[in-house]
């Protein structure tokens, strides 16, 4: 019995010592309780306005996301058009007969950035009203 649980103890020490597998350097996919990133972009239009929804939320590491508006050059380096904690944003007053792109990304708490979502697009139809006869 003494030889049981002084190799279990020992076994114990070594695991503790080894990080168990939780290395900070690792791919792995962050835990729910640490954040997950963005997923599954999707829009609805009203008039001139688009909200847009994605999966995801922020924890220890993943702290927010970025939203970007493709439709906006910036050469290959585009810039975020804005930086928010919540999963749905939504973007007024678009301008009739145009098309926007827009992407959403997940921020790490060191400042590197997920893969980003899925590309959405969006034309901006101007509402007919029915003709009266």
């Amino acid at each position: 019995m003494k030889k049981t649980l002084l190799i279990l103890f020992f076994v114990g020490i070594l695991s503790l010592t080894t990080g168990c597998g939780n290395d900070s350097d690792s791919t792995d996919p962050v835990s729910p309780l640490s954040g997950s990133i963005a997923t599954n972009l999707s829009t609805i239009v009203m008039g001139q306005n688009v909200t847009l929804t994605w999966n995801g939320n922020v924890g220890d590491e993943w702290v927010g996301f970025n939203v970007y508006d493709l439709t906006i050059s910036y050469g290959d380096n585009p810039m975020p058009m804005t930086s928010i904690a919540e999963t749905s944003l939504t973007v007024t007053d678009l301008e009739y007969g145009k098309t926007y792109i827009y992407q959403v990304s997940t921020i790490h708490e060191d400042g590197h950035e997920s893969e980003p979502t899925n590309r959405v697009e969006v034309l901006i139809e101007e509402d007919i009203d029915p003709v009266d006869n």
